[in-house]
């Protein structure tokens, strides 16, 4: 509870804000620096005023009037982290500010004079402490080399910091020249409320929109968020912070006025590749993962510290390098477009692709996790599912929650007693372009998906899973697409199908037919379902041997019956000639339950219809005797039909054979197919 309570209350890191401030909005938790920039965007206070006031939260609460003094002596209502964020913000507006304002800036901000400096043993930083008064340091020194214990362990975090940023390519921070006595990097311990601040201090001198910068770190970071340090709970802050601070120092240098959730994602993904262990940044997943909804741009609250997985993800999907990357292209365009550029050319993904399957990997956390995604997924908590659903049908409904660009939305559906096909239909907004999936869960750690084939006019589609009864659940999930737009609905519909079923065999064992001749196959019509249903039976072939027909059969459930159709090759087909032969059987109850039986018929000779009519009668007897003893017509289509005994040869037995056939129940021919 208190790691959800803190994590909650840190969501107040509010410092560029939209409409999304309105009621109900899980980010608007009255906080100090969230009350300064919401009376801005009312009207209330001036820029100037804004500014001075951020100025006085950060720097001197005690000169707060008292309806925001209040505000910032409520512990529990800190933004933790916020500082960096509104220095950004001050120094995009710089120009915007009168020249008092600037001058006010630049005192409070003005670095501190302390009795102590420590050069890491890397070389880099140049750390500046106090071990007296207001500022102090903890002054702890076991190994007695004057040196507080607390400033070496953060040297050494520092150099594990820089260490990892140059093994991952990303540039050293703008120099200061001798700010703070040398041009090593500066770092301040003072007694604030916050983590620690990066403050970018003035522009570097390079040609894109860099700032030169130093830290200001928390003098013990007591009193933080829990995580999961094995060397303990200040240890973890400290190390969090170090990581997060330095990796915006180094943003100051490729960017310092990108997008505010971009450099807070980054920093704060940072901190778990340099530090593992310590999972400080698991204390804002909750406002990610609870509000799936919401934009992964949205800067409001802590959700813009939650969203360091999409960095993670990248790395983790396609490649550690691909944030460095972003932040290389990010001096000469946008982050979000160089992130797309570098998707496409390096791995061809779209980034609209890339973001969808982000969210397959959201919903695979907490028990959701299928150890195929986030490696410490199993960890973070579970994904907030908008709605869910047990009984069906479920008629249209729009979705809990509005959207943002390059948010989603998900839907469970449960199947419970029912039995059957689950219909899905999804229908987004007509102003938005939207991606719609089904997470099919065989269990609730096992699941494949299915993308649903939207209409791109409408922005509709339908979906059916077969045997819904065999899944855990199926959760539907849409995601819009438009990055950066406000949030829209979608609206979805589920009912059950009724489990029809149908089966067929041709029972007629071969495939013989006889040239003018009738010959009946036998079809078995079988209803495997356990309602009764009516059935279509639709039967034709290639070469007209049947006419195209369609009639109705009604069985039983678990019942069959048997049809009887009629193939007829017009008189005079030669022998050998073939045709396909189609029959399908299908569900009334759902013409997508359906089953085609093909069978080639082939004409074959028929021994005894000398007169190639199709049939066996009198007038193959007269014309066997007019062809044996009056050099009548030979027998047709060949010779053999008149060999009725099947001996091979045609000779007088055939002419008695075929009498005591007719007319006193001799032997049919026997080497006849049927």
């Amino acid at each position: 509870m208190q790691i959800r309570l803190l994590g909650f209350l840190v969501c107040i890191l509010c410092l560029c804000y939209s409409s999304i401030h309105a009621a109900g909005n899980p980010f608007a938790v009255k906080s100090v620096l969230y009350q300064i920039e919401d009376d801005y965007l009312k009207g209330s206070i001036s820029l100037d005023e804004k500014v001075i006031l951020q100025i006085n939260s950060i720097k001197y609460p005690q000169k707060l009037p008292p309806n925001y003094k209040s505000l910032s002596l409520n512990k529990s209502e800190l933004e933790l982290r916020g500082a960096t964020l509104a220095f950004i913000q001050i120094r995009s507006n710089w120009d915007l500010l009168e020249q008092n304002t600037k001058n006010y800036f630049s005192i409070a901000l003005a670095r501190s004079s302390t009795s102590f400096t420590y050069i890491t043993p890397g070389g880099f930083f140049k750390l500046h402490y106090d071990t007296t008064g207001f500022n102090s340091v903890p002054p702890l020194d076991l190994d007695n080399d004057s040196i507080p214990d607390f400033i070496e362990q953060c040297a050494a975090y520092c150099d594990t910091t820089l260490s990892k940023h140059i093994e991952l390519g990303y540039m050293y921070p703008p120099s200061d020249g001798v700010s703070g006595g040398d041009s090593l990097y500066d770092i301040y311990f003072e007694n604030i409320s916050f983590y620690g601040y990066a403050v970018p201090e003035g522009l570097g001198s390079n040609p894109w929109n860099d700032f030169y910068s130093y830290l200001v770190l928390n003098n013990d970071f007591i009193g933080f968020p829990p995580n999961s340090d094995p060397e303990g709970l200040v240890a973890g802050a400290a190390k969090a912070t170090v990581a997060h601070e330095y990796h915006h120092a180094v943003q100051f240098g490729y960017d310092a006025n990108e997008y505010v959730w971009a450099m807070e994602s980054g920093a704060t993904y940072i901190e778990e590749v340099v530090f593992d262990t310590v999972n400080d940044n698991y204390n804002y997943l909750d406002n990610f993962l609870d509000f799936p909804h919401t934009s992964l741009m949205d800067n409001n609250g802590n959700h813009k510290y939650g969203s360091f997985i999409w960095p993670l993800y990248l790395a983790q999907k396609f490649d550690t390098l691909i944030n460095v990357a972003a932040w290389e292209g990010a001096r000469f365009d946008d982050l979000f477009t160089v992130y797309a550029d570098t998707l496409l050319a390096n791995f061809g993904w779209d980034i609209d692709s890339a973001y969808v399957d982000f969210t397959y990997w959201m919903f695979n956390t907490a028990a959701n996790d299928d150890g195929a995604h986030f490696s410490e997924g199993a960890l973070y908590p579970p994904l907030s599912i908008s709605a869910s659903h047990l009984s069906y049908p479920v008629g249209i409904t729009n979705s809990p929650v509005s959207i943002g660009g390059y948010g989603s939305a998900y839907i469970s559906f449960f199947p419970g007693a029912e039995l059957g096909k689950l219909k899905l239909t999804f229908n987004g907004s007509n102003t938005r372009n939207w991606s719609a999936y089904v997470i099919k869960s065989t269990a609730q750690n096992v699941h494949s998906i299915e993308f649903i084939n939207l209409d791109t006019a409408n922005q509709n589609g339908e979906i059916i899973i077969e045997n819904f009864e065999n899944y855990y659940s199926i959760t539907l999930v849409g995601v819009n697409t438009d990055e950066f737009s406000s949030g829209v609905l979608f609206t979805y519909s589920a009912e059950i199908l009724e489990p029809f079923q149908v089966s067929s065999l041709i029972i007629t064992p071969d495939s013989a037919v006889y040239s003018g001749g009738t010959r009946t196959f036998e079809i078995l019509i079988s209803n495997d379902a356990v309602i009764n249903d009516i059935f279509n039976l639709i039967y034709w072939d290639t070469q007209g041997w049947i006419p195209m027909d369609t009639f109705s059969l009604a069985i039983a459930a678990g019942d069959s019956s048997i049809v009887y159709v009629d193939v007829n090759p017009s008189q005079g087909t030669p022998i050998n000639s073939s045709s396909f032969l189609s029959f399908k059987s299908e569900s009334w109850g759902d013409s997508t339950v359906f089953e085609v039986l093909t069978r080639k018929g082939v004409t074959s000779l028929f021994h005894g219809d000398v007169d190639f009519s199709g049939d066996i009668d009198i007038s193959d007897l007269v014309a066997i005797i007019d062809y044996s003893f009056n050099g009548g017509v030979s027998p047709q289509p060949e010779l053999l039909s008149a060999d009725f005994d099947c001996s091979g040869l045609v000779d007088i037995s055939d002419i008695v054979t075929m009498v005591a056939y007719m007319f006193s129940g001799g032997s049919y021919p026997p080497c006849n197919p049927y």
